[in-house]
């Protein structure tokens, strides 16, 4: 197969095949494929139609099954309530966030590998094993280790039900659930009008997701389109084929889908740019020399090994270049603004309780506080106020390691300041009061950002999803009837950012596309620029999982 464009190719393929296109549900690895499929499409129809149904093969899953899928925030909760209700000797939900993601990614691993529950009384021999000691003392300790492994079983078990029951699950679970029933998807495609399944570029698959599609390739229900070519198919020692040529086998596909034009000739250069921001600027330099029009712009890439590099390129792209579709988020916890919420934690973590209504701030804390830009935009917005010099210098005059609420207005000199009062209050000790004060704070800064101002906005993003959080974080809180302190709110406020990314607005398929690397499967573009291509990026380094389960015993069961 000679084509120049895998989607185009799909896409003008399906329409000879199919005079009906709105009875095909085609799945896709990612959501960005779909967008690219239907820009496509629309160009090669005339008149309106009804389009196919369109997913990514996670969102899939979920479609069919049912369930909505839950956040890891929720999830961790639902996890310790069943723990504690299963454990003797409980762990305090401090404690018990920094192992509980490792243990969930487990239970994830087990079902999208189907494997036998079997795995927990193994693991359990394993750590019997490992931790037998002659040492009656010893084995006292151990005891305790060893209660929770045997509990294992039943928390896994205790959970997955709990989460059936709410229709709710995460992404291993729903996989496990159509794989075990897959006849499932039969019925979800009468329901929905559908003939078929159309399988689009996909690559590595899980236990469930194969099992799923041998049972549809059974009853004649799906098709495969396939991103592979003859240079990395046909030869063995190329890893990047092992999946196809594994799939292509086991559902007899035909070799006349392999595109053979990786050979063709092609312009590569290798330059080589002084740390991260020189590449940026290098990147700057050479799109500033091309000569763009509309398509030839579109069929641009910047492609990003190193994430970290988002905003000096944006910074170096040319002004001439009007449209930039970025298509990877920025993470919440990278952002400037984020450091004020970090030094609020730090503010009233660190505080000294001089008795139960009085708190005492250390000094370094105080000023690294109040140096945040944010802050003081808010903080000094009256005509009349105590510089942050003078109140630095007033602190270290008086010699103030400790300085409490009272004092601070004091020597802020500002009478009737809310932002001051809300801010600087013995009542925030509470976890409850600590995140109304940060709501309170986040309307506050977000009222003075310049929306207008395209790193303010990304500022003005952030603070909406730093809002959404807390809520949560407050609705949860009660919910659980928690009893936390303000380390365990630090913590899963931690825990919510590290995953949480922000958008930027843009024509999809139109302008300058920045990406990462993962988000350029099944596209094609006449000239890409890569960045970072250094070891330790491309490719890189396997990182070792942190796991419960001895990668041996994960061998044997199928899931490494």
């Amino acid at each position: 197969m000679k084509h120049q464009n895998f989607l185009n190719y799909v896409c003008s393929d399906l329409i000879k095949k199919y005079s009906d296109l709105s009875k095909l549900a085609i799945i896709f690895p990612n959501r960005r494929s779909i967008i690219y499929f239907n820009n496509h499409l629309s160009k090669k129809i005339d008149t309106p139609i009804f389009g196919p149904f369109t997913s990514s093969v996670d969102d899939f899953f979920f479609e069919v099954t049912g369930y909505s899928k839950i956040d890891n925030l929720t999830l961790f909760f639902e996890f310790y309530e069943e723990y504690t209700k299963i454990q003797k000797e409980t762990k305090t939900i401090e404690n018990c966030l920094k192992w509980a993601d490792t243990l969930l990614k487990d239970f994830d691993e087990i079902d999208k590998y189907i494997v036998d529950k079997n795995i927990f009384k193994t693991l359990l021999d394993f750590k019997k094993l490992d931790n037998w000691d002659l040492d009656l003392q010893k084995q006292i300790v151990t005891n305790d280790y060893i209660s929770f492994f045997e509990n294992l079983e039943l928390l896994y078990t205790n959970l997955t039900n709990k989460l059936k029951a709410k229709k709710s699950a995460y992404s291993g679970l729903t996989q496990r659930i159509l794989a075990d029933d897959p006849i499932t998807v039969h019925h979800w495609l009468k329901k929905q009008n559908l003939h078929k399944v159309i399988f689009v570029g996909l690559a590595g698959m899980t236990s469930a997701e194969e099992k799923l599609i041998d049972f549809l390739y059974k009853e004649s229900l799906c098709e495969f389109y396939w991103d592979i070519d003859k240079y990395f198919f046909h030869n063995k020692n190329q890893e990047a084929g092992f999946f196809a040529r594994k799939y292509f086998k086991k559902w007899n596909q035909n070799e006349s889908q392999i595109s053979t034009r990786f050979l063709n000739k092609k312009h590569i250069n290798i330059i080589g740019a002084n740390k991260l921001v020189g590449q940026s600027k290098l990147l700057g330099d050479l799109l500033s020399k091309q000569s763009f029009d509309e398509q030839s712009i579109t069929q641009t890439a910047v492609v990003l090994a190193d994430e970290s590099l988002l905003f000096p390129v944006l910074e170096s792209i040319p002004k001439k270049i009007k449209d930039i579709n970025v298509t990877l988020g920025v993470s919440l916890s990278t952002l400037p603004i984020i450091y004020l919420f970090e030094d609020l934690f730090t503010l009233y973590i660190g505080a000294l309780k001089q008795n139960s209504s009085r708190l005492l701030f250390h000094y370094k804390n105080i000023l690294s506080l109040i140096q945040n830009p944010y802050l003081q935009k808010i903080l000094y917005a009256g005509k009349s106020h105590t510089s942050f010099e003078e109140i630095e210098s007033s602190i270290k005059k008086e010699k103030l390691s400790y300085v409490s609420c009272n004092e601070l207005k004091s020597i802020f000199n500002n009478k009737n300041n809310v932002v001051l009062d809300n801010i600087f209050n013995n009542k925030n000790i509470n976890p409850y009061t600590f995140i109304e004060m940060v709501i309170f704070l986040v309307d506050t800064v977000h009222v003075g950002l310049d929306k207008k101002n395209e790193f303010e906005k990304v500022q003005a993003d952030c603070l909406k999803m730093v809002k959404e959080n807390f809520i949560f974080l407050r609705t949860s809180c009660k919910k659980y009837s928690a009893n936390w302190t303000l380390n365990v709110l630090l913590s899963l406020f931690k825990k919510m950012i590290k995953t949480q990314k922000i958008n930027f607005e843009g024509e999809p398929v139109r302008g300058l596309q920045i990406m990462g690397l993962l988000e350029t499967r099944n596209l094609d573009f006449n000239e890409i620029y890569v960045l970072s291509v250094n070891e330790e990026k491309i490719p890189s380094p396997k990182k070792q999982q942190i796991s419960f389960f001895p990668f041996e015993l994960k061998k044997n069961y199928g899931i490494a």
